[in-house]
């Protein structure tokens, strides 16, 4: 079993909250039987009577399921978080425990993708996933050299002139068997395998080449690109980009990091020492997806910050619902207050492109303007522009 809702108790309360939390999680699970705790939020049961196994395995699960949603008080306050279940059965789907433990897990990823407290049996398909992702694994290890990574850029526009001021370069993986993979599914694999730092050294070197390209022939600001958390918190990171640089010619007020808010208010004095360091550099920070990462409004104080961008699952309603669009004017203040630029992502209509103007954001990216395209269709967007 894993916690759903347990990684945002450590971001807003930080990992010693996260700690009393587990702890009493473990203390109510004791109540239902022996568990195992294996590593971070995931525990496990070893039901090993053999009688009446099925009616057993449906009473623990209901007893999880109703006793992980009680509230838990933490910092005088009530909390609640919920539980997504995996079972492999013995000797049903294997005959041995190292597989059978295996099995589980995929169960339980499996069970979160569904989420609401879902609880799913293993299933010879899952083998499938393992299959892909243990070839993709590999596969991406050689996928630079093969040539394989491309990238896309999608336009950042001005709210009011309409003109492109700067690009966010994003990555693709276009595989020899299975096509487009997903970086939803390919950054995590190579995050986990460890090649997440020469790859993402790859994609700093390639992006710098490209704007300096652009900045001899074009108007614009920058080009922003997404930096794993991987990569940010490695030894020596500030160094490695300053070496970069230096190489590529590229100027650091040519080149914008994108960081989730997610991994700042995860080990937030490190993280912001981090910033605070590719700052000093001179290099653009923008914080992706704000809004969605539970952080208060002292925390985006202290972050040396130039960028907030709203996320887009407050912009796909902001016109029709009040509470988002709320959500989105606050961003909006809070973010020039702070002194910082404003970008939404995710505009397609021009309803909403016009409400945001309305409230005094700077800029956006979305359908509306471009879908994400290859380097040649964008440098025609910007000769266009530049004889307009």
């Amino acid at each position: 079993m894993d916690l759903d809702g347990f990684k945002n108790i450590n971001d807003q309360l930080g990992h010693l909250a996260g700690d009393d939390m587990l702890c009493m999680v473990a203390k109510r699970l004791k109540t239902m039987g022996n568990p195992y705790r294996l590593w971070g939020d995931e525990f496990a049961f070893l039901i090993a009577d053999e009688t009446e196994q099925h009616k057993k395995t449906n009473n623990l699960i209901d007893k999880i399921s109703s006793k992980v949603k009680l509230p838990y008080r933490l910092h005088n306050n009530k909390y609640y978080i919920s539980a997504c279940v995996g079972i492999s059965v013995f000797p049903d789907d294997c005959d041995d425990i190292e597989t059978l433990c295996s099995y589980a897990d995929l169960a339980m990823y499996q069970s979160k993708a569904v989420g609401n407290s879902s609880t799913t049996y293993f299933d010879t398909s899952f083998i499938e996933t393992i299959a892909r992702r243990n070839e993709l694994e590999n596969d991406l290890k050689r996928a630079v050299e093969k040539q394989q990574l491309h990238f896309l850029y999608q336009p950042k526009v001005d709210m009011v002139s309409g003109k492109i001021t700067s690009a966010e370069a994003l990555l693709r993986w276009t595989h020899p068997k299975y096509g487009l993979i997903s970086p939803f599914e390919f950054i995590p694999i190579a995050e986990k395998s460890g090649d997440m730092i020469p790859i993402g050294d790859w994609v700093l070197e390639q992006v710098c080449l490209q704007i300096t390209q652009w900045k001899k022939q074009y108007q614009l600001l920058n080009v922003a690109v997404n930096v794993s958390s991987v990569q940010l918190t490695a030894l020596n990171f500030t160094d490695t980009v300053q070496t970069i640089l230096a190489r590529t010619d590229c100027l650091p007020q040519w080149l914008e990091i994108e960081q989730t808010e997610s991994w700042l208010m995860n080990d937030q004095e490190k993280n912001i020492n981090i910033l605070k360091q590719l700052k000093s550099l001179g290099i653009s920070l923008a914080l992706d997806d704000f809004g969605t990462g539970y952080s208060s409004l002292s925390q985006v104080a202290r972050l040396p910050l130039d960028v907030l961008k709203i996320d887009k699952c407050f912009i796909d309603n902001c016109v029709t619902n009040r509470d988002d669009h709320m959500v989105v004017r606050t961003i909006i203040q809070l973010g020039q207050n702070l002194g910082m630029k404003i970008v939404a992502e995710g505009i397609e209509h021009e309803e909403q492109r016009q409400l945001l103007e309305d409230e005094n954001c700077e800029y956006y990216q979305g359908y509306l303007f471009s879908k994400p395209i290859t380097a040649k269709p964008f440098e025609d967007l910007l000769k266009e522009q530049s004889l307009s």
